[in-house]
């Protein structure tokens, strides 16, 4: 079950990227006061950053610490520009207590599964991109006469 930090700021015109049950994130956003809310899923990260720089919403609420970090890792979220926007962002989960050590565990952790993937990407890539390079050696070896 998703729940604010009790200190947070929601707003009227809300994103949430989330996971999880919807009816838990729609009782806790409606009982912070947000009445135009709107659902972003992961294919759609790129969208969430090209409205939240026009200044569609008051808040952005990323369900997990991990989803925030891995569309900033794929470069569909440009933080710095939030940043200087002044756009207000809330991780609904608990991260636990405050201290560098578990915030670096955080991070690492979510960067570890976004390479994996990343990784595995490059590889189909390779393979695929090796298998290309043979078939067009073969075509040209056939297509080339052998002489006597």
């Amino acid at each position: 079950m998703m729940s604010l930090p009790t200190n947070s700021f929601t707003g009227k015109r809300v994103a949430v990227r989330s996971v999880s049950a919807r009816a838990d994130v729609e009782r806790a956003l409606t009982e912070r006061g947000a009445s135009n809310i709107q659902w972003f899923e992961a294919k759609d990260d790129d969208e969430l950053n090209h409205l939240a720089l026009q200044g569609k919403f008051d808040c952005i609420v990323y369900e997990k610490l991990d989803l925030m970090l891995t569309a900033i890792w794929k470069g569909d979220v440009d933080w710095q520009q939030w940043k200087q926007r002044g756009i207000r962002v809330e991780i609904a989960e608990q991260c636990g207590p405050p201290d560098w050590q578990s915030m670096i565990e955080s991070v690492e952790g979510s960067y570890r599964t976004w390479r994996r993937g990343e990784r595995r990407r490059q590889i189909i890539a390779a393979i695929l991109l090796s298998i290309a390079g043979l078939i067009a050696l073969l075509t040209i070896l056939q297509a080339t006469p052998v002489s006597p």
